[in-house]
């Protein structure tokens, strides 16, 4: 998997051509070093992400990870460790070629305080590395169980498990990327303490709600100029949807509605408008529309 990885890149990276080796080394060192000013949510605080704990990325797998699928990896590397003597110098070689494709970068990341945000968006290639392992985890644990019964109990117990993960998937729909798993508690524990929809994704469905809703021809504030990629495409043509830095070059002090997603505090902003709709899932506000055309009249 890895070999063939590098050989792809190889390929269709000219960059790589004339020193493979030294374009892998200064793409680590360029992406290790990469500057971002802005802040992370992390345990409640918001701290640089040039300036993270250790444990964040560890945390962040822990997590967001399926609590199931994290027991399984956790034997997968057990029972790799206990039978790797028994391997062939191929399997040898195979197994390390993954164990390294989960840890190796990660662990460079780490030791280089390399800036990190967003949760694990940055570090999703240590998947299929996690899933052979844990594949291999169930497959270890049921090789070890003698009674047919017994085994039939690891197999309905995982499969429970799994449904259960289908069934939270569901909840969450279309946003599945703001999954938590349920020993830390869901989605419901993370909200105010981690990132969950930092791409603004809801935002959809929070300017649908304008257009059905809203007073034609207002004009609706999002929080930052990127923002805007997540909300102007959905709006009709009968609003204007703006940056809410743009608010100042109209002369203006609020907008009609502020739409915004919960991250970086945005929800301080406009502080007299009214909230009348939330896009929530498990509970939890992902986007909400301010409602400040009560107040709209003594802006203009």
């Amino acid at each position: 998997m890895t070999v063939s990885w590098a050989i792809t890149v190889f390929c269709f990276t000219p960059s790589a051509w004339s020193n493979p080796f030294r374009w892998f080394w200064d793409a680590i060192s360029y992406f290790s070093q990469h500057e971002w000013p802005s802040s992370v949510l992390f345990q409640g605080e918001f701290i640089k992400g040039s300036e993270l704990p250790w444990d964040y990325l560890p945390t962040w797998f822990l997590i967001t990870t399926p609590s199931i699928f994290l027991f399984y990896f956790l034997l997968g590397l057990i029972g790799l460790t206990r039978k790797y003597h028994q391997f062939s110098d191929r399997q040898k070689a195979y197994i390390l070629l993954v164990i390294l494709q989960i840890f190796l970068l990660p662990m460079i990341a780490i030791i280089k305080s390399s800036t990190i945000y967003d949760g694990l968006r940055h570090f999703l290639f240590v998947i299929p590395g996690m899933a052979i392992v844990t594949t291999i985890g169930f497959i270890w644990s049921y090789q070890q169980i003698s009674q047919p019964r017994f085994k039939r109990w690891l197999v309905g117990v995982t499969l429970l498990g799994v449904l259960i993960i289908l069934f939270d998937m569901v909840t969450i729909h279309p946003y599945e990327y703001i999954y938590f798993n349920r020993v830390f508690g869901g989605l419901q524990a993370a909200h105010r303490q981690y990132e969950t929809d930092y791409w603004a994704l809801s935002m959809r469905n929070g300017i649908e709600w304008i257009n059905q809703n809203g007073k034609k021809g207002a004009i609706i504030a999002v929080p930052r100029l990127w923002s805007l990629y997540s909300a102007k495409p959905f709006a009709t043509s009968d609003f204007t949807v703006i940056d809410q830095n743009e608010l100042k070059k109209m002369k203006l002090e609020q907008p009609d509605y502020y739409l915004y997603f919960y991250r970086f505090k945005y929800e301080e902003n406009f502080p007299s408008c009214d909230p009348v709709y939330s896009v929530t899932r498990k509970g939890v506000p992902l986007t909400t529309v301010k409602d400040c055309t009560a107040n709209t009249d003594e802006s203009y």
